[in-house]
């Protein structure tokens, strides 16, 4: 028990230290945290991801929990609304793309039926809020960048769990109906946006009188959980009924919610706890990520690593078409390459298993591997597009968008804040 609590304390001042590297040599914290998993869970085997039981996926949507209850306090609706027609055409863009791509590997590589492929597809066509809220926020983009980033990988959660399992029920029942997809899609998005709304009303009502009760500050993020809980049980997105509510939060003015009274504000000490919060758990969610990753078949690896760079050329074309023309040219790569995936695919990774597949093991076992190239390639990529010579091959096809006005020195993607 001692060396727990040792290995425990020494884990965080650790953290401490790869956010420091990260302020001033540009690498991610992210994938330090991720490769120290890996030396003392496969390499050393002093743990492994078992060992964190139920605890293991519990810590990890808490972490998701606190991460969009945070960016969601950070977001001004009126830039969230200049984004909405971006945000809305890269994420159905790249989602269908990257389903379209992953289902064409699944198929033509791994020998899956057409509608197994396009689970597999599915599962890994979105983006992972847990990495890239985290990420985006060290990074010095305009904000309307950021908040297309922001929003995409909150949005692509609904889209994975609403096509995966509208997949293997079609499998099951033996037909495919894209009428009801595409409905569940809305109705799950819009109930998750309603019912964070009415959950952040709620709580601004009440806020003042809990703010009376000592030690209450945890209690912003005990609603959240609530709130979370509630919708994933009534099958509607918890991730965007959390973000809403954070949203709602800090934008009550620009919400009309003024006609309610003098509702509170949340303080600055509300805020720096979301941020400490945020901070701890993506620590140790990255930790249990490296822990639980097998290193079993190689071949997984080179295929993931084609995929993931192929993922990132598809969503550079896509971004020269719908991205905002007022969007930095020197920003576009960096948004090609946000496209890591985490919870969302790592949890509907062993669906099919649970389903009875046959080919689920082999599925599961390759979105792992998929997780940890993204995330290691995305960390990677994203500081060594701060340097010119790397960034202005990437920039050739976006001639669309707007070109920098001030020299890349002076605030190129990937510096810190």
């Amino acid at each position: 028990m001692a060396l727990t609590f040792f290995s425990l304390g020494l884990i965080v001042f650790l953290a401490y230290l790869f956010r420091a590297l990260f302020d001033r040599t540009r690498i991610p914290d992210v994938l330090l945290l991720m490769l120290l998993g890996i030396l003392i869970g496969p390499v050393l085997g002093w743990a492994e991801g078992d060992d964190f039981g139920k605890a293991g996926p519990v810590l990890a949507t808490l972490a998701l929990i606190v991460i969009l209850l945070e960016s969601g306090t950070s977001l001004h609706l009126t830039t969230l609304r200049r984004s909405l027609s971006s945000t809305l055409g890269l994420t159905l863009a790249s989602f269908f793309g990257t389903m379209a791509v992953v289902a064409a590997i699944g198929h033509l590589l791994f020998g899956l039926p057409l509608l197994l492929a396009l689970v597999l597809g599915g599962t890994l066509g979105g983006t992972s809020s847990a990495v890239v809220i985290p990420m985006v926020q060290g990074l010095r983009m305009s904000e309307r960048s950021s908040t297309v980033l922001v929003m995409e990988s909150a949005l692509t959660d609904v889209l994975c769990i609403v096509a995966v399992y509208a997949l293997l029920d079609a499998k099951r029942y033996g037909e495919l109906a894209l009428g009801p997809m595409s409905f569940g899609i809305a109705q799950s998005l819009g109930l998750a946006v309603l019912a964070g709304l009415a959950g952040g009303v709620c709580w601004l009502l009440i806020l003042r009188a809990v703010r009376r009760i000592p030690a209450s500050l945890f209690a912003s993020i005990a609603f959240a959980m609530i709130l979370y809980g509630a919708a994933e049980h009534l099958q509607i997105s918890g991730a965007i009924t959390v973000l809403a509510f954070g949203i709602t939060l800090t934008n009550r003015s620009r919400l009309g919610l003024a006609r309610l009274g003098k509702l509170p504000a949340l303080s600055g000490a509300d805020l720096g706890y979301f941020r400490e919060w945020v901070f701890l758990l993506k620590v140790f969610f990255f930790i249990y990520l490296g822990l639980a990753l097998e290193f079993t078949d190689w071949r997984l690896f080179a295929i993931a690593g084609a995929l993931v760079l192929g993922i990132y050329l598809l969503r550079l074309l896509l971004i020269n078409f719908v991205a905002d023309r007022n969007t930095p040219r020197s920003e576009g790569p960096v948004m090609a390459v946000m496209a890591p995936k985490g919870l969302a695919a790592a949890v509907l990774a062993g669906v099919p298993l649970q389903y009875g597949i046959e080919e689920g093991m082999l599925m599961q076992d390759f979105s792992f591997v998929v997780v940890f190239v993204s995330i290691t390639l995305t960390a990677l990529l994203i500081p060594l597009l701060s340097l010119p010579a790397v960034r202005r091959p990437w920039e050739l096809p976006l001639r669309r968008l707007t070109p920098d006005s001030t020299p890349a020195s002076d605030g190129t993607p990937g510096e810190t804040r």
